[in-house]
């Protein structure tokens, strides 16, 4: 699901349009779901991304119009002498003030779980990976880190969290 969800995202941060039913099943089968489950996991995650579209956010953040916008990019730093960092960044996104660095999570909370514990719990998880993304991009990008926002967006509850440092 997460796998086959982030490369729809990323074809929506390329595209114009949501891909059919039946591409979103084959890259599920691709992904080793069984045919018969994958066309109803399919249509959950095209939903899901519909629903998505809905929020202001969301729908913002894979507009056309950015300055400048990348879907995977892929980035790497030496934080300190022998070290070297990478990782791969949902989305980032510059609106001409602003770097939004954007790491989508296709979590969801355990049956019974509240949402407000469920995002403390993954916030606590992701906290050190986005902030290392944020420093990563004002690096590269040479600009002052708090011009650099870094946000979780969690498509199952169509919600996005900024961290703060």
């Amino acid at each position: 699901r997460g796998a086959v969800t982030h490369r729809l995202l990323e074809y929506l941060g390329k595209k114009d349009s949501m891909p059919h039913t039946p591409a979103v099943v084959a890259a599920l089968v691709s992904e080793g779901v069984l045919e018969l489950e994958a066309q109803e996991l399919a249509e959950e995650i095209l939903q899901e991304i519909q629903d998505c579209l809905q929020e202001e956010f969301f729908n913002w953040l894979l507009s056309k119009s950015h300055p400048q916008a990348y879907c995977e990019w892929s980035l790497e730093d030496r934080p300190a002498e022998g070290q070297i960092r990478t990782g791969i960044v949902d989305r980032v996104v510059f609106d001409g003030d602003t770097w939004w660095v954007v790491d989508y999570k296709t979590s969801r909370p355990a049956a019974g779980e509240k949402a407000e514990d469920f995002l403390e719990r993954e916030v606590a998880i992701y906290r050190p990976q986005l902030l290392a993304y944020r420093e990563m991009v004002a690096n590269y990008r040479k600009v002052d880190i708090n011009s650099v926002r870094p946000v979780l967006y969690f498509t199952a509850l169509q919600r996005k969290l900024e961290l703060n440092s």
